[in-house]
């Protein structure tokens, strides 16, 4: 994604971004939820691996429902827009590292706190850490 991501790639990343946490500064979850779950498929087609592309497309569904639970619940939501952020600004510098190390430090918190996903983000975390050692990295 990184590396292969298009300055079109990095508008609709930014767009989704501003969007996403607008809605959440609204208090409209259901949009949050939509928008960031779109934020994520558009990191996947910036990586133009369609592989990669059904994966998170499989996994964002999932990700909607378990999302929507979660943000309901305020005492245990917690704001990942600031790692969201990061990871934006990873894929703009083009530093593959940063993104997969980015995206990783989110699956793994998805993955203790939404029970519902955890053998997905278990499936996408052990992908993304095994192709970026061998530097065959799919969101590169």
């Amino acid at each position: 994604m990184a590396e292969r991501r298009t300055d079109g790639d990095l508008r609709r990343m930014k767009r989704l971004l501003e969007e996403r946490n607008k809605a959440l500064e609204a208090g409209n979850y259901a949009s949050f939820v939509d928008i960031d779950v779109e934020f994520h498929c558009s990191i996947a087609q910036a990586s133009q691996n369609d592989l990669l592309l059904d994966l998170y497309r499989t996994f964002c569904n999932a990700l909607r429902g378990e999302l929507s639970h979660l943000i309901l619940d305020t005492k245990h939501y917690e704001d990942r827009s600031e790692l969201h952020n990061q990871l934006y600004q990873a894929i703009a510098a083009r530093d593959a590292d940063a993104a997969v190390r980015l995206s990783l430090a989110n699956l793994a918190f998805r993955r203790r706190h939404a029970a519902y996903v955890f053998h997905i983000c278990d499936f996408i975390h052990n992908i993304l850490r095994k192709a970026h050692k061998s530097r065959a990295c799919l969101t590169c």
